[in-house]
Formats: structure tokens, C-alpha cells, sequence
């Protein structure tokens, strides 16, 4: 039987056929909304991607005309931008729609990536579309030990609009422009720090990032397994511990702990796996000078660790805005700034429009998650869901952040030093509200491949896939 909360669950294992085909969203039998009205009927279509590919050549477009030597060039390079972004916004949304890798009950390891891939080229295609101005490129300072990304002054700004780039020189600039989801290069990017990293430190960080993940995977399995429910609390009572009062409660932030530990440290492993690749890369090519360009590509220096301890965080400014990673900080801040252009034109005041900037952002991301849940969990996926048949909880947990910012700043203070009233509030907020994500995810079948019964474990799953 379902368990409370679960989306109706479609035959299994369901037997298709993929067959790759294009549809438009428009034509009554598009496979959007026959997601929605006939999900018994939608099968699985291959991934194509060379559309990705080539909604990656339209975004590069967007992205050489963005170099500051263009930005004399009177209209036309701001124009072909502007005339990109409505089709590389409505194609790169729909594509993984179009176009889903099967068979989607075991293939998320495909659709998610793809999902968020086309959801960051939309943004970025607008973005990129509007911008009135060029973007301007940083240079390195070493301060010690560390290295510092220094911002360009005025004289440093009107230098590279008067440059005169080779073919290559703007090839390698639009690479640059393209794979800097943090922004480290340019002027947009944050002010922080960077260094390289030892392979040891990079290959112990993987490592403890893997326990991490064993130890939470096992308590979301433990519980998703257990006797008489999906729940910690279950999995607690039927190991003998007795229900009592507050049980509940303990069980649920046990569960949430579980799988914001599981989420964290296998995105992080992941992406340390990524800088690990890049620094053995780099090491090999470094001696050799014809290499530079690529051998620079690949710097440690250029690819600091995404994740800046998140359990450190003494509030929920610190952890959003520099602990947690920050690769899509940028499309969330420019698709956060619409709030605050329709606030100023309804009439509204500065208070009501730095609210609006403030919530802005983080609905983004939240529209994100759930459009990352809609990718991956319709159908023909054997634990479908449609996108009005499940509580978004992703997005709520999203729009609860800003609330908690807002309130912070006045309740930090109040909490004894004792207590680490920073840290406290952070951890507790995160935990609590974390919730309607967890049971977003969890209750509606999201691991149920992902995550195997123990029984099914291997060295080489733990390992490759866990």
C-alpha cells in the first residue's frame, strides 16, 4: 500500500518502449500536458543531446557578445543578445520535458543534472539578454598564502573595452564565461578568498564526505524500511525504544538531519571530486607553456571548494550567502531582482521593495526544486506526480528563509552566549523548516530508487552510486 503522502503509484515495473520524437508544448498532445491529463498513457523519450548542446552554442552566443570590447560596437551586439533570450528561455524549459533519458524510475542520475542545467540556461539567457552593460574580468593578488580576486577600477574597466582580442583569446573568455557559475573571474563575483588545495586534503575531504552520506543513507533507508511506518519514530519503537511524549518530534528532526547531512555531503563529494579531477589535470599540463590556456582552465585557484562548512554558520545570512554553495547564486540574485522592478512600479516603498529583493531569490530556488521534482518524479515514473497533485514543500521551505532572516536580527541577540545563540537559532531553524522539504522528497518515492533496501547494497554502489 501507498504510504501517506505518496503520489499514486503507476504499474510496476512498467514496460515502454523510448521512442525520440519532438513535440511542441503547444500542439494539444505535447508531452507536458499529456503528463498532466494522460500520465497512464506518456512514455519515455531519449535524451537528445545535442539539443543541449546546442542550447549551450545559443547561450555562448549570448555569452561572447557579453566581452567588454563589444561594448563599443553601438547596438548590435546588445540586440542579437535581446533577440536570443525568449527562445533560449522557452526551449531550454522545455526540453527536459521533451526529451527525459529512460528509464525515468532509475535514470534520475541523468534528468536531474538536465533539469537543473536547462533551468540555469533560462535564467542565464535572460540575464545575459537584459544586461545593459559588459562584463569585466578580475585579476588574482596574493595576499601571504592566500589569493585574492581583486576588482577592477575604472581605468582597468576602459583598458579592456579597448582591447582588441584575438579568435581565441575570445574563445577561451566566452569558456570562462560560460563554466563561472560563482563568478570568481568577473567583476559580478564574490569578494572571498581562494587557494589551492592539497590532492591529500581534496581526497580526505571526498572520503569523510562519503561516511557522511553511508551513516545518513542508512538512518533514511533504517526509517523508510521500518515496521509499520516510514518514519524515525518507527524505526525507533521497533527497535525497542518506547514511544513517549516528545518521540515524535525527536524522530522527525533525526529524519530531517538525516537527509540534509545526506544531501550535503553527497552534493559535496561530488563537486570536490570535480576540483580533485581539475587539479590532477592541471598538474600534468602546467610544464607545458603552449598548454597555458588550458592548463589555466583547469587551476585549483579558479575552482575553490563549494561548500564552506555549513554546520559553522551562526546565522542564516552566513550559511545561505557564503557557507552553502553558492553555483547558482548569481541566476538566483538576477531572477530575485523582478519583485523588486514590479514593487517600484505598483508604488510601493523602499521597505516594502528590500522585502521583495530579500524574498525574491529564494523563490527562485524554490521554483527550481520543484521543477527539478516535476522532471524527475512525472510520469511514466513508477511513483508519479503531477504538478498540482503534491503539496510543494520544496518551495515552501524555500520562502520560509527569507522570514527567518528578517526575524534574526532582533531574536539572535536575545539568545544567552552560552548557548551559541548564533548557531542555536541556525541549526534549530534549518531542522524545523527543512521538514517540508524532506517529506517533499522522501514521502513521494524520490529514494525508493535511488536509496535500495540494505539488501541490495554493494562495495561498488557505496562506492559509485551512493
Amino acid at each position: 500500500m501507498p504510504w501517506p503522502g505518496a503520489c499514486p503509484a503507476a504499474p510496476f515495473p512498467r514496460q515502454v518502449q523510448p521512442k525520440p520524437y519532438f513535440r511542441t508544448v503547444l500542439a494539444n498532445n505535447s508531452q507536458l500536458f499529456s503528463t498532466e491529463t494522460h500520465p497512464s498513457t506518456v512514455q519515455p523519450i531519449t535524451l537528445l543531446f545535442m539539443n543541449l548542446w546546442g542550447l549551450f552554442g545559443l547561450l555562448s552566443v549570448q555569452a561572447l557578445f557579453m566581452h567588454p570590447c563589444f561594448s563599443n560596437k553601438n547596438w548590435y551586439p546588445r540586440l542579437i543578445r535581446l533577440a536570443l533570450a525568449p527562445y533560449l528561455f522557452y526551449k531550454s524549459l522545455l526540453l527536459p520535458f521533451e526529451s527525459t533519458s529512460p528509464p525515468l524510475r532509475a535514470d534520475m542520475s541523468t534528468n536531474i543534472p538536465t533539469a537543473t542545467t536547462c533551468f540555469y540556461i533560462a535564467l542565464k539567457s535572460l540575464e545575459w539578454g537584459l544586461s545593459s552593460g559588459p562584463h569585466y574580468t578580475r585579476t588574482l593578488k596574493k595576499s601571504g598564502q592566500l589569493y585574492h580576486w581583486e576588482k577592477p577600477s575604472d581605468s582597468d574597466k576602459k583598458a579592456q573595452r579597448a582591447l582588441k582580442p584575438s579568435f581565441s583569446e575570445l574563445i577561451w573568455w566566452t569558456v570562462w564565461q560560460i563554466t563561472s557559475f560563482r563568478g570568481f573571474r568577473f567583476d559580478w563575483g564574490p569578494n572571498m578568498p581562494c587557494q589551492r588545495h592539497s590532492m591529500t586534503y581534496l581526497i580526505i575531504r571526498i572520503g569523510v564526505n562519503k561516511l557522511l552520506g553511508v551513516l545518513a543513507a542508512s538512518l533514511l533507508v533504517a526509517a523508510r524500511d521500518a515496521p509499520n511506518g516510514r518514519t524515525v519514530t518507527a524505526l525507533l519503537y521497533s527497535i525497542g525504544i518506547p514511544s513517549w511524549f516528545g518521540s515524535r518530534v525527536l524522530g522527525e528532526l533525526l529524519y530531517n538531519l538525516a537527509f540534509g547531512v545526506h544531501v550535503g555531503s553527497s552534493m559535496d563529494g561530488k563537486l570536490t571530486l570535480v576540483i580533485l579531477f581539475n587539479t590532477i589535470i592541471h598538474n600534468i599540463l602546467a610544464p607545458y607553456s603552449f598548454l597555458q590556456p588550458v592548463s589555466d582552465f583547469f587551476d585549483p585557484l579558479h575552482w575553490p571548494v563549494f561548500f564552506d562548512s555549513p554546520e559553522l554558520s551562526n546565522s542564516l545570512a552566513e550559511f545561505w550567502g557564503r557557507r552553502w554553495h553558492q553555483i547558482l547564486r548569481q541566476i538566483f540574485k538576477f531572477g530575485g531582482q523582478s519583485p523588486i522592478w514590479i514593487a517600484e512600479v505598483l508604488g510601493f516603498g523602499t521597505g516594502f521593495q528590500k522585502a521583495a529583493s530579500l524574498f525574491g531569490p529564494f523563490f527562485i530556488s524554490g521554483v527550481l526544486h520543484e521543477y527539478i521534482f516535476w522532471v524527475a518524479l512525472r510520469p511514466p515514473h513508477s511513483t508519479f506526480c503531477t504538478i498540482l497533485g503534491v503539496f510543494p514543500g520544496s518551495l515552501v521551505f524555500f520562502i520560509l528563509q527569507p522570514i527567518g532572516l528578517l526575524i534574526e536580527s532582533l531574536l539572535i541577540p536575545r539568545i544567552p552566549k552560552k548557548l551559541d545563540g548564533g548557531r542555536a537559532w541556525t541549526g534549530l531553524f534549518l531542522l524545523v523548516t527543512v521538514t517540508f522539504y524532506r517529506r517533499h522528497y522522501v514521502s513521494n518515492g524520490w529514494y525508493d530508487y535511488q536509496l535500495p533496501p540494505f539488501a541490495k547494497w554493494s562495495w561498488k554502489f557505496i562506492l559509485k552510486d551512493l
